[in-house]
């Protein structure tokens, strides 16, 4: 009796575990999809500051970013005048890996200025990846912020 009771109670457990393991899968999309964490500071000095975007990625096949330097696959656009400051975000898995990958990034503006003789403007900023097949991620929107005289 306690020879069957262990068969049994190994063969739930291989099949608990073939479960898990198969339910532990990501089913990532293989275009990339992005969100906006955070945007700081939300008042900037006008030619002072820099501003920060902090930025979560998914890719279901991992073949997101770029190791070639002057590849830009990272798009963000200012609200105030459509001018899009291009970026590249550096390979995030080895290449043909085809793995789901996800994390944060950084995204550090250039020190900017007003677009008008205002004292302070609040825009926001508009934000976009392309992975290496050249697919579109979803484009977000920051949080607004106001850049100061």
């Amino acid at each position: 009796m306690h020879s069957y009771f262990n068969k049994i109670l190994s063969y739930c457990l291989i099949v608990s575990l073939f479960i898990g393991v198969g339910c532990s899968k990501t089913n990532l999309s293989e275009t990339p999809e992005i969100a906006i964490e955070s945007i700081s500071p939300s008042s900037a000095k006008a030619y002072t500051d820099s501003i920060t975007i902090i930025m979560s990625y998914k890719d279901g096949n991992g073949d997101l970013g770029e190791n070639h330097a002057d590849a830009k696959n990272l798009f963000v656009t200012d609200s105030r005048n459509g001018l899009v400051y291009p970026f590249r975000l550096q390979q995030l898995a080895p290449a043909n890996a085809q793995v789901p990958i996800q994390g944060k990034v950084n995204i550090v503006l250039p020190r900017m200025g007003l677009t008008d003789s205002s004292n302070a403007q609040t825009f926001y900023f508009s934000v976009y990846v392309h992975d290496r097949a050249l697919n579109k991620s979803n484009v977000v929107q920051t949080p607004l912020v106001t850049l100061l005289k």
